[in-house]
């Protein structure tokens, strides 16, 4: 569950830095336009979410991004856990076991893995 939590917060503070970076190259292009002032005004809002870095650590498991740009914000409306290509997520299936009978979810990995010709994204 933090796991989740802190991948979940790592995404939402890189988003926030994309959206922070983004945000003051839009007022160079148009500086004619008198809509502009009122676009600066909501640059300082966005920079406190810039001490949310220290807690960027959690995310070079996501340095391996090829896809860190795109699962981000899916992780972000999902649970799914990984957000940049690291583990991956492990279906909860409840094992009905004569032997041992257990209250809560039972995680299946073994068969989760696709095989094949998709071997090679395992």
């Amino acid at each position: 569950m933090r796991f989740q939590l802190a991948f979940f917060l790592g995404s939402l503070a890189l988003v926030a830095t994309v959206c922070a970076q983004t945000t003051p190259t839009d007022p160079t292009t148009p500086p004619t336009d008198p809509t502009t002032p009122p676009a600066t005004p909501t640059t300082p809002p966005a920079t406190p979410t810039t001490p949310s870095l220290p807690t960027s650590p959690t995310t070079p498991p996501a340095s391996t991004d090829p896809t860190a740009s795109t699962a981000a914000p899916s992780t972000a409306t999902t649970t799914a856990a990984p957000s940049g290509g690291g583990s991956k997520k492990t279906k909860c299936v409840r094992h009905f076991d004569r032997k041992i009978r257990r209250s809560g979810r039972k995680t299946k990995v073994h068969r989760n893995r696709s095989r094949g010709r998709r071997s090679s994204r395992n």
